[in-house]
């Protein structure tokens, strides 16, 4: 069995609640058998390691530990993994990927290896995937921005009319739904808004979600009051990103609404991007994925701000010459690093990266 590959797989059950945190995964092996095993459930709470540890008991004297991340080995939140580890007795740790954290890279495996520990690391490309949000963030204090958008097979997000018309089959959109948990937040411009008028939550069945912070670009406050984003039933929390074009009557209705507003500054009269973002970081957001419509995924493009990309083709052509495009012709449009092409039901999904 690989035990590192099985502890990326437990991490992933943490997806959608452990920001700003990693997802990691851990396993305790001992004579082929696992004693012990576990994964970081949430933010503040216990991480892998531990949990793993507890469950393992004396057993994980002599044991090796698996684990996706490199241990922790300063005091934050929770008591470095370190120190347990060490106390346990575990014999040999291997990690999949050092931690990128500056408090944590490399210092982790020598207080083990001071300890008597042998560590040994494998840098896998797996490893570095499941936590590319968290990567990106700690390596520049960014939010990781994926663009994600439903196209027909001739290349349209929408009709010439404007009209709502669902591109992609039902698996597809629950599949949407999945990409949404992954995120702290779902961006979207306001025409979109007012056209689609969307929940912009996670509906999934049988699963707990943790629902994404909503955010709507609207540089001069033309969001509908009665939008579905203000109804007191909605799960989750709302931000209005605008300039000083918004009036404070229009700011404070959207407040009364339960909404926050936030007043950005602007570039080409639309809000700066690139701004909001960087406020967003200190918010602790550490991912955003953009929904759309056409003008916002064209700015953010256009400003080299998009990190990845998830395209879903649906089976439909709509066939006339006023269609919308996902992507205006400014989008300073470039070479991207397919990574892959994933069938859903009667759809496919490509999921691409920017060449460095």
């Amino acid at each position: 069995m690989d035990y590192l590959n099985y502890t990326i797989k437990l991490a992933r059950n943490g997806l959608g609640h452990v920001s700003p945190n990693p997802m990691v995964g851990a396993v305790l092996v001992k004579d082929d058998k696992i004693v012990g095993q576990g994964w970081h459930q949430k933010a503040g709470k216990d991480h892998a390691e531990i949990i793993a540890l507890k469950q393992a008991g004396s057993k994980a004297v002599g044991a090796t530990l698996y684990t996706n991340l490199e241990p922790c080995c300063h005091v934050g939140k929770t008591p470095p993994c370190t120190e347990a580890i060490i106390n346990a007795g575990v014999r040999q740790v291997e990690v999949a990927m050092l931690d990128p954290n500056p408090r944590v890279y490399g210092k982790g495996k020598k207080n083990l290896e001071k300890a008597g520990i042998k560590v040994l690391v494998d840098q896998g490309n797996k490893a570095q995937e499941l936590n590319e949000i968290f990567i990106k963030n700690i390596a520049t204090g960014l939010p990781f921005i994926t663009a994600k958008w439903a196209m027909t097979l001739d290349g349209k997000i929408a009709p010439s009319s404007g009209q709502r018309q669902w591109i992609t089959t039902p698996a597809a959109r629950q599949r949407g739904h999945w990409l949404r948990q992954e995120y702290d937040a779902i961006l979207v411009g306001v025409n979109t808004i007012i056209k689609d008028d969307p929940q912009l939550t996670v509906r999934l069945e049988n699963i707990n979600p943790s629902h994404p912070i909503r955010i709507i670009i609207d540089s001069t406050g033309r969001t509908p009051l009665s939008s579905n984003i203000f109804k007191d039933s909605m799960p989750g929390k709302t931000i209005i990103a605008t300039t000083e074009k918004m009036s404070l009557d229009t700011e404070q209705r959207y407040k009364i609404l339960g909404a926050e507003v936030i007043r950005v500054s602007s570039v080409d009269n639309q809000v700066d991007l690139k701004t909001l973002f960087k406020l967003l970081a200190h918010r602790h957001v550490t991912s955003i994925l953009i929904e759309g419509g056409n003008q916002i995924l064209s700015s953010a493009f256009r400003n080299k701000l998009i990190d990845k990309v998830n395209i879903f083709i649906g089976p439909k052509v709509f066939g006339e010459a006023g269609a919308l495009p996902p992507l205006d012709d400014s989008s300073s449009l470039k070479d991207w690093d397919i990574k892959q092409v994933e069938q859903i039901d009667n759809n496919i999904l490509i999921t691409a990266y920017p060449y460095n």
